[in-house]
């Protein structure tokens, strides 16, 4: 009976490790989402300051004599 329990004890380790990995594995997952999302949201906020530099250059040029 004792060599049972800590081959037991062994195996609850390695499910809970395991468990533990599948959790790391999600987290990381998530991170790269995250990160391809804000990749996205620079591009879109740079895109839309270009456009503002742009109209706002235009509009300086038409306003001088």
């Amino acid at each position: 009976m004792l060599t049972s329990q800590p081959s037991e004890a062994l195996t609850v380790i390695v499910d809970e490790v395991k468990e533990i990995d599948r959790h790391i594995d999600a987290i990381v997952e998530a991170a790269r989402e995250q990160a391809t999302a804000l990749q996205e949201i620079n591009t879109a906020v740079n895109t839309m300051e270009q456009g503002t530099q742009q109209n706002t250059g235009g509009g300086i040029d038409r306003c001088q004599p």
